[in-house]
């Protein structure tokens, strides 16, 4: 919050509804519950299935928002133009539409041509780009903002808004965004910029402006180096030539490793590109952990503990592709792939349970750290969805034996049967009807 005000961005609070919600009515008590954390608000934005649903009702404020409080409505329903969609919003006092550009390469000229023929207030909407990952996507970022940035002057649009999402497939850990929010204000203000010597200057920049505190600044830099990493092994493993379309929708190459390990394409690697990735990832960890103080951060051990993940996450994939490639013969030309992903299964005992082992610890500590920065039953679903389920495809015909925690093996592998502390835990607007998030706005008219 006063990284926000110093820069003059304001926190944003964010919802929307689940697919299951028929009436607004039942839910109008936790979207307003959840309203009073956020005192004196301008802004609140609602997403595409809260916004569709507003226009079927009469209420004009069914929210109870004071004159001065803005709904910024989602902008899909009328891409189209047509009269009679737009006219729906003439019963809402106040209001601004936002068009949504949530990756690289969004073409926000084309789709705010007719918001700008109608004269309605709209805003930019960009993307972080870091959900689905482990270590945060800042070039898909960096992209969209810049995209959005060269539109305005011809658009007219009032402001931008920096969203981010925990993504349908993987929780990205917060301290990331950040970063994001750091190249969104330096982009918002100065916007004749060129993108070439802003990625020059960005490292010097993370140093130079710490995101909590001044010396935090070489930690920025390191996240954004980790950033880089994810990014390129994502794009190298997706045959992505350029930076459009990030963050990709299957998530990044880390992620799919977590959820889908059998399915990833691994013809697009090779061993030098395994040899470098796992070089720059060592160097940065190693940073990384000289750079964070006692006491933790916990945002920032959150980092760290992440990067420890995908070390072992990458050492899972090589081990895939050592196993997979294909061994070369003298006695005809090779055709055909270079190397099969031959499944988690295939692979040795020794290497699935040794990163079993490792999976197992680090969700200990990873589980501790998340509940006191989440609410506790996202951290359990999110365990539970991802990290479990790689670990029970791992231990598929092994012996339990050989794992480190024979005894409490079952507690640690599901999270555990003791449940005192949960009844002192808020609950998760994310497990209930209501989804929540909240983001960080640039006003054109507050930089001048």
């Amino acid at each position: 919050m006063k990284f926000c005000e110093e820069v003059n961005l304001e926190i944003v609070p964010s919802i929307d509804i689940t697919t299951d919600v028929a009436e607004l009515c039942d839910v109008i008590a936790q979207i307003k519950e959840y309203l009073d954390l956020f005192k004196g608000f301008k802004f609140l934005n609602i997403g595409p299935r809260l916004s569709s649903l507003l226009t079927c009702m009469e209420d004009k404020n069914p929210f109870s928002l004071d004159s001065n409080q803005y709904m910024m409505l989602c902008s899909y329903l009328y891409h189209n133009g047509d009269e009679e969609t737009i006219s729906e919003l003439e019963k809402f006092d106040n209001y601004i539409l936002m068009e949504y550009g949530l990756k690289s390469g969004a073409d926000f000229g084309s789709k705010s041509k007719n918001l700008y023929k109608s004269g309605r207030p709209f805003f930019y909407c960009v993307g972080s780009s870091n959900w689905n990952s482990f270590l945060g996507c800042p070039d898909g970022c960096l992209y969209n903002i810049n995209d959005a940035k060269k539109r305005q002057e011809f658009d007219q649009a009032l402001g931008f808004l920096l969203c981010n999402f925990n993504g349908s497939i993987n929780r990205n850990p917060f301290a990331f965004n950040l970063n994001s929010i750091l190249m969104f204000s330096g982009l918002s203000w100065n916007t004749k910029i060129d993108l070439p010597k802003v990625k020059q200057s960005l490292p010097l920049v993370m140093v130079n402006h710490g995101l909590i505190s001044d010396k935090d600044g070489e930690i920025a830099k390191c996240m954004l180096e980790l950033g880089h990493i994810e990014t390129y092994l994502s794009r190298i493993a997706s045959n992505s030539n350029d930076y459009s379309d990030l963050p990709f929708d299957e998530g990044s190459i880390f992620t799919r490793l977590l959820y889908n390990p059998d399915e990833i394409d691994l013809d697009s690697l090779d061993k030098h590109i395994f040899k470098k990735t796992l070089f720059q990832l060592r160097a940065q960890h190693s940073k990384l952990k000289s750079l964070i103080a006692v006491p933790v951060n916990s945002l920032f051990k959150e980092v760290l503990i992440s990067t420890e993940i995908t070390l072992h996450l990458l050492k899972f994939l090589i081990g895939l592709y050592n196993t997979g490639v294909k061994q070369p013969s003298s006695s005809h030309k090779a055709v055909g792939l270079h190397v099969i992903n031959i499944g988690v299964a295939n692979l040795n005992q020794t290497l699935r349970t040794d990163l079993a082992n490792k999976l197992l610890i680090l969700k200990q500590e990873y589980m501790s750290l998340l509940g006191e920065i989440y609410f506790y039953e996202s951290v359990e679903e999110y365990m539970n969805n991802y990290f479990v389920k790689l670990i029970d495809k791992l231990l598929v015909d092994q012996d339990e034996a050989n794992l480190v925690d024979l005894v409490n093996m079952k507690l640690i592998r599901h999270g555990g049967d003791n449940n005192e502390d949960k009844n002192f835990r808020l609950r998760s607007f994310s497990q209930s009807s209501v989804q929540s998030s909240y983001f960080v706005q640039s006003s054109q008219d507050e930089k001048s």
